[in-house]
Formats: structure tokens, C-alpha cells, sequence
């Protein structure tokens, strides 16, 4: 993968190392059965016009995948807005509950992260016996970034305008430069993201592999292209790394929901909430905070195209909101169909 316009680009050889563990996807085996071993970027300083595709070369028989960039920096700021206010928003919560302000959490942390380790493990394991607590710790050190609220404020309206952007006629790259890849908490960003990449370009690869170019398109070749490209991620990686992979796989189905505001099919790709919830019923019972991140995707798409018919229930559980979601989806698709 070559650097180009946009920033994300600089995140494309932990892609290519994450790819290079995919030991099942037989990468070397498709390259000498026709596959181009090269990526071709597409909209590159534009907007999206496809975000990714498999197609035969007239040229020499081969066939490559396109990739659009700006898609790839839609999806980059997608994971950052998702995972930093989640994140920010589960801290406001139990701040809340524990009667204490988002200063005095800070204070807090600053604190134990300052003792030494091992009364900071007993610490840690007397307040959450059954927690990882390196885990725990790594989480503990990447919180500054996200509960300096006035900056991260900043961050996130500077995301949701770049996110704009990047689906309006109109790409200004100047803006875009001012991304930055580092840092602590970006590090978990840039995972989620480069996982979602690689699950985008596992599902291309899947329609070679499968035999779907031989033949007229379908949309069950879309669901098994899904359902392969899921399993040779998450058959591949340890539980850590499942979990991010699973994150950035629900991210990149929330952001094809985020690309078509109209609910409008196309006839060959499966409409984009039954996507999302194939992919949840996969995982959902991995995790609870699978659920969580369905359901903050949700309100940050109900944000980002100003939805006013949806009103939240903050006492009801998480299944029932799921439920209320798809609910809502179904009938919403309905209703701009009848347009």
C-alpha cells in the first residue's frame, strides 16, 4: 500500500501486518490464482464514491480490489468518535454514581497511577476482583485523553465536521491534516480501524475465493462474503485482538448505514441494519459491551443525519433498546421508501 492525499494512509502497513496473520484466507494462494497482490486506492482526494470493490483487469486477467481512501478516513474518524465518547460517556455515568466530578477522577487516577505496582494491583483487585488488571492499567493510562472534556469536545466537533465532508461534493485535504495518529488512547482507535480495513478487504477477497466473479452478482454472495471474511478474522486472533477486531467489524457496518441515509437498496447488498445485527448475533454474547456499541453507533448516526423521530429510554436495559432499534430501523426504512 502506497502513502496518498489522504492522512489515513499512514496506517496502511498495520494493515497489511494484520492480513499477513490471516493464515486461513490463503493470500498467497489467491495471488497465483489471479488475485493483484497490489490495493488500488480510489477517491483519493475526493469524496466517497464506492468503498471498496473486486474487479476483473481488462488488461491481464487479473482481478484487484479498489479501495476508496476517503472511505478509509470516514471510517478512521468513525471509530475515533465512537470509542472516545463511549468511553468519556461510561466515566460521566459512574461518576455520577459515585457522587464525584470528572476532576476528582482524574485526581483520582493521577493518584494510583503514582503508587507503587504492587499496592496498585491490590488496590485494583479489592475493587474489581474478577477484572484483568494489566488491562485494567492501560485502561487507567489512556483516560487523560478523553476526560479533558473541553478538548475532547473540540476533537469531536472537528471529526463530525471532517465526516461531513467526506460525503458533500466538496473535499477540502488541507482540513484533514490536522489528524493526529498518536497517543495513547489513539493507538486504540487506530486498531479498531486498521481491523475494520482488513475486514472490508477480507470480504473482497471472500467474493474471489468463493467463486462470486465467475457468476451474475447475488445478494447472498454479500452475506457470505460477510460471514468468511468474519470468521477468518475472528478464527485468527486471540480474544484480546477478536474484541478490537469485532469493534471495528460493527463500525464498519454502522458506517454503511452512515453512507446511506435513504435505506435505499441497490439489489445485490443486504440493506444495512440487517448487516449490522447479522454481524451482532455473531458476537453479542462474547462481550456485554457489544451491545453498548451498537447502541451508541446508533445515536451517533441518529446525530449525524438530525433524527428527530427516535426518542431514547434511559431505564430500559440494553436488550430491550436493541430490540427498540431494529424496531425503529425497519419502520424508518419503510417510511423514507414510501417517499
Amino acid at each position: 500500500m502506497e502513502h496518498n492525499k489522504y492522512p489515513i494512509h499512514t496506517l496502511n502497513a498495520n494493515i497489511t501486518a494484520i492480513l499477513s496473520k490471516i493464515i486461513t484466507a490463503d493470500i498467497p494462494g489467491c495471488i497465483n490464482n489471479g488475485l493483484s497482490n497490489e490495493i488500488r486506492f480510489i477517491d483519493e482526494c475526493s469524496y466517497i464514491t464506492c468503498p471498496a470493490e473486486i474487479v476483473p483487469s481488462g488488461l491481464n486477467g487479473e482481478c484487484y480490489v479498489k479501495l476508496s481512501s476517503a472511505y478509509c478516513q470516514f471510517l478512521w474518524l468513525l471509530c475515533d468518535i465512537t470509542l472516545k465518547t463511549i468511553d468519556c460517556n461510561i466515566i460521566l455515568q459512574e461518576c455520577e454514581k459515585s457522587g464525584i466530578t470528572i476532576e476528582d477522577f482524574n485526581a483520582e487516577v493521577k493518584q494510583i497511577l503514582n503508587l507503587p505496582k504492587d499496592e496498585v494491583r491490590k488496590l485494583i483487585r479489592l475493587k474489581y476482583p474478577n477484572i484483568n488488571i494489566d488491562q485494567y492499567l492501560d485502561y487507567l493510562r489512556r483516560t487523560p485523553d478523553i476526560t479533558q472534556i473541553p478538548e475532547l469536545q473540540k476533537e469531536i466537533a472537528i471529526d463530525f465536521e471532517l465526516l461531513f465532508e467526506l460525503t458533500n461534493d466538496s473535499v477540502n485535504i488541507e482540513k484533514f491534516t490536522q489528524i493526529k495518529f498518536t497517543g495513547k488512547y489513539t493507538e486504540k482507535v487506530n486498531a479498531m480501524y486498521c481491523y475494520g480495513i482488513a475486514f472490508v478487504l477480507l470480504h473482497e477477497l471472500s467474493h474471489f475465493s468463493l467463486g462470486h466473479l465467475n457468476k451474475s452478482e447475488e445478494e447472498n454472495d454479500e452475506r457470505e462474503a460477510d460471514i468468511a471474511a468474519f470468521w477468518e478474522l475472528y478464527g485468527n486472533l486471540c480474544e484480546l485482538e477478536q474484541f478490537t477486531a469485532n469493534c471495528g467489524m460493527l463500525c464498519v457496518m454502522y458506517s454503511l448505514l452512515f453512507l446511506n441515509p435513504s435505506m435505499k437498496g441497490d439489489g445485490i447488498h443486504p440493506s444495512e441494519e440487517l448487516r449490522i445485527f447479522e454481524l451482532y448475533e455473531q458476537i453479542k454474547s462474547d462481550n456485554d459491551k457489544y451491545a453498548l456499541l451498537v447502541i451508541h453507533l446508533f445515536d451517533i448516526w441518529i446525530s449525524f443525519n438530525n433524527i428527530q423521530s427516535y426518542s431514547k429510554k434511559d431505564d430500559e436495559n440494553t436488550d430491550a433498546t436493541i430490540r427498540r432499534i431494529i424496531e425503529f430501523l425497519t419502520t424508518y426504512k419503510m417510511s423514507l421508501n414510501d417517499k
